[in-house]
């Protein structure tokens, strides 16, 4: 059984501002919500009329979930083909991080390459390159900031970055999904764990490691970037065994399961008052849009659309996740995050197609991607595509004020 987590509620309330009427109805389905609503502003904050977790659960795989209230959901319709794959035998051409088909197969008969990517200071963005990630796994570094963990697999971008130190919980991962992991720096206690769990597979930015990953000359905190595209040639030049991994796992259905029965279009991800994120979903493109808070400091804090420098296009993904893991804080800017030690199961709530989703996230082992399931076990499929992943503290709340809104604050440990 898992350890019982005591709850803290921190409410919180999102106001959308519409371009035509006044604010949406929360019972308005995502088809009649305006493409232009106004940027989203975050003021005063009020009592919560609906929770998704009760205080003090007890987190097991065989525990049920909460029941939620039926809400209207948005109606899916599509013309792509319906398709499943995973969690195991993968077609040779269908990456097994997206369950996307690639144009050529060659592509991944390789080790993926996860990058750190920079989000504090906010001079750092809009970033290089996040759009092209089949993976990004964002979470706290400390000090009030998030960091993002970005994972390359189907595509090879020129330019990723700005790339920024390493943490405890980048090793966890680069061992999960089997990848190189290139970053900026790390301190002496994370140099020493990247050393014995990775050794060659993570690479320090230096005067050898370029093209793949390099200075532009400046050495400032946003002057490092990386070329997944030149990654394999550096593998090759310094002998690191870049061949093909199993990285088998996670499960992908074009169509939502049975059990996404609740609105999930809108998903605040608050760390304090100057570090929000937010995602919108989007019904023509089928994605969920990302949100930052500007570069300026603002009281009430007001979000604009983050950019893709690369793509010059709004940050987008098809899939965004929450995961609850236990935060050891050894420091205010050092935590080892408990990301190998879920064996039996934490708590993960799963947004896709305008819809939110209760379950499960376990991981299979040290070496293995992590696994995601309801609580008659079960896997929840992912949409295929991409998805971004946000690590919250077991005390983070996770609340819904109205009907497709969901605010999420994070909390320690």
């Amino acid at each position: 059984m898992m350890k019982q987590i005591q709850y803290v509620w921190l409410p919180v309330t999102i106001f959308f501002l519409a371009t035509l009427s006044g604010c949406q109805s929360a019972s308005t389905s995502v088809k009649e919500i305006s493409t232009q609503t106004v940027v989203p502003t975050i003021i005063n904050v009020s009592t919560p009329t609906e929770t998704l977790i009760p205080p003090s659960p007890e987190i097991v795989t065989a525990t049920p979930l909460p029941t939620e209230t039926p809400t209207q959901i948005p109606t899916v319709t599509s013309t792509i083909k319906a398709v499943h794959y995973g969690p195991d035998r993968f077609p040779k051409d269908i990456n097994p991080f997206t369950g996307l088909k690639v144009a050529d197969p060659a592509i991944l008969d390789r080790r993926p390459v996860m990058v750190k990517v920079t989000n504090f200071p906010p001079s750092g963005r809009p970033q290089y390159g996040l759009s092209l990630a089949d993976l990004v796994f964002e979470f706290y570094i400390g000090e009030g900031m998030n960091r993002f963990s970005a994972v390359y697999y189907g595509e090879k971008p020129e330019k990723v970055g700005p790339v920024r130190s390493a943490r405890l919980a980048d090793i966890q991962l680069a061992s999960m999904y089997q990848t190189i992991f290139a970053y900026a720096s790390a301190d002496a206690r994370v140099r020493v764990d990247l050393l014995n769990h990775l050794d060659g597979l993570a690479i320090s930015v230096k005067d050898s490691t370029c093209p793949a990953l390099c200075d532009t000359g400046e050495h400032t905190v946003n002057s490092v970037f990386a070329d997944i595209s030149k990654f394999d040639e550096y593998a090759k030049l310094n002998k690191i065994n870049n061949y093909r991994q199993i990285v088998t796992g996670m499960v992908f259905d074009s169509n939502p399961p049975e059990m996404a029965k609740s609105q999930g279009e809108f998903v605040v991800i608050r760390y304090n008052d100057l570090n929000v994120g937010a995602w919108k979903y989007d019904p023509s493109r089928r994605k969920y849009e990302r949100w930052t808070e500007t570069d300026i400091p603002e009281n009430p804090v007001k979000l604009v659309p983050l950019n893709d420098q690369l793509t010059g296009k709004q940050v987008a993904f098809d899939n965004v996740v929450l995961l609850y893991a236990r935060y050891n804080e050894y420091n205010p800017t050092l935590h080892n995050i408990e990301l190998w030690a879920n064996r039996e199961a934490r708590r993960a709530v799963f947004f896709r197609d305008g819809r939110m989703i209760s379950g499960y996230w376990q991981s299979q082992a040290n070496d293995r991607p992590m696994i995601f399931f309801d609580d008659t076990n079960r896997a929840i499929p992912l949409k295929p595509g991409n998805t971004w992943f946000v690590i919250i503290g077991l005390t983070s709340t996770v609340e819904q004020p109205e009907a497709g809104q969901w605010n999420v604050q994070f909390s320690l440990p």
